[in-house]
């Protein structure tokens, strides 16, 4: 997030939680596979990010996970 903040470039794994986070706006690999890795990275070095990058990363914010935190623990913590 603190790169597409940033307006960077992201290479990042399809695992986890990140391609929920990233909503499809950077570049995935497989972990496993190096070949994919130097690829994703050369490509990211010729391209420029969008502002849909930016755009998403500004969606998470302090406020909102306070926000979502507390929504849950008034909602399952009592």
């Amino acid at each position: 997030l603190e790169a597409m903040a940033q307006g960077t470039q992201v290479v990042t794994t399809h695992r986890t939680s990140l391609p929920e986070i990233t909503r499809g706006a950077v570049q995935y690999i497989d972990p496993y596979r190096v070949d994919q890795l130097v690829s994703a990275v050369q490509e990211a070095l010729r391209t420029t990010t969008s502002d849909d990058v930016r755009h998403i990363a500004a969606t998470y914010t302090w406020e909102r996970a306070a926000t979502e935190l507390d929504i849950i623990f008034n909602t399952y913590g009592k």
